[in-house]
């Protein structure tokens, strides 16, 4: 897969610029599919020069990897919350949907590029491989504090927890819910199935987040 990283920044004048780029490539992906980006699109929108976009990163799949993983990071790592453990894996899910309530354009565009062969290498690891592995490690921790039952395969349930996830997008995506259906059974089917291996307190917990959804 094509690598994220880029150069490391100093100057405010070029932080800005390399957040103008990814921008550009977010607003790209959104208007125009993952497969219809183009270097000379994304560099005449982010207002450089293509040269600038190949010196920052080796290619069209580094340059977009880095803006799809940026957005993933502002949820996959929500300040404020708990470190580990299943309340880290909620809080994730509702930045990730206030994400899509932002952006639903781009959110439409991820899951149509998603389920295209030609893009699946990339994005399959950015948007299901990875959120696997941090659910994984977040359901590792709450079964140390004792929140899940002994002998939960934690592996099976990220899997779950993100199939669900993506079941809603596509729900979305096709027109059957709308936003405000999708932020409520996102959230709620991710409960359910927390609940489903859930000791006390957790299962407390679960039931009081229900409250708030």
């Amino acid at each position: 897969m094509a690598s994220v990283q880029a150069r490391a920044y100093n100057s405010p004048r070029l932080v800005a610029r390399h957040a103008a780029i990814l921008a550009a490539a977010r607003a790209e992906l959104a208007d125009r599919g993952f497969q219809g980006v183009t270097m000379n699109r994304l560099a005449e929108r982010a207002g450089v020069t293509k040269k600038t976009l190949y010196n920052i990163y080796q290619s069209k799949e580094a340059l977009l990897a880095a803006a799809i993983s940026e957005v993933i990071g502002t949820y996959r790592e929500v300040p404020g919350t708990a470190d580990e453990g299943a309340a880290a894996i909620i809080a994730s899910r509702r930045a990730a949907i206030a994400q899509v309530r932002s952006a639903p354009d781009y959110a439409m565009a991820m899951m149509t590029a998603l389920v295209q062969e030609e893009s699946g290498a990339l994005l399959t690891k950015l948007l299901l491989r990875d959120s696997v592995a941090s659910q994984v490690h977040h359901l590792a921790a709450e079964m140390r504090q004792g929140g899940l039952c002994a002998g939960t395969d934690t592996e099976a349930l990220a899997l779950q927890l993100t199939g669900q996830a993506w079941g809603q997008v596509l729900l979305l995506h096709r027109g059957l819910i709308d936003l405000e259906n999708y932020a409520r059974g996102s959230i709620e089917g991710a409960l359910l199935l927390l609940k489903a291996c859930a000791e006390e307190p957790l299962a407390a917990w679960i039931d009081a987040e229900w409250q708030s959804v």
